[in-house]
């Protein structure tokens, strides 16, 4: 697996990003350093909560679209219901996997720091 997609899929695992093995949540909510390996999972004014969203949003969009074909190929509700009940899938998505959408941005800003270090 590629840099890029090994970062992600370890940051959706909520695993640490640079050592795959600290975990990238406390009690509390999410941790600023690894526990493991001392790196800093986030960085002030670097963006999280953007890329954060971003990954959310496109998680929720996938769910959306593959509610939307499921109901258009095997259901006969019209257009409009499927349209509501998968604008609602696409939502419980997004909620749902909101905590593993910020572990994978925390997995993408590792690789970009990574590979285009200022």
């Amino acid at each position: 697996m590629g840099g890029f997609a090994r970062a992600f899929w370890t940051g959706w695992r909520l695993r640490c990003p640079a050592c795959s093995e600290g975990s990238l949540e406390a009690a509390e909510g999410p941790r600023p350093v690894c526990p493991r390996c001392r790196w800093q999972l986030t960085k002030p004014g670097e963006g999280d909560w953007l890329v954060t969203w971003l990954v959310a949003y496109t998680v929720g969009s996938v769910g959306l679209l593959i509610s939307l074909l499921l109901l258009y190929l095997f259901s006969r509700f019209g257009i409009g219901t499927q349209l509501i009940v998968s604008g609602l899938v696409g939502l419980a998505v997004m909620a749902i996997t909101f905590r593993r959408s910020r572990g994978a941005a925390i997995g993408i800003l590792y690789f970009l720091r990574r590979h285009w270090e200022e």
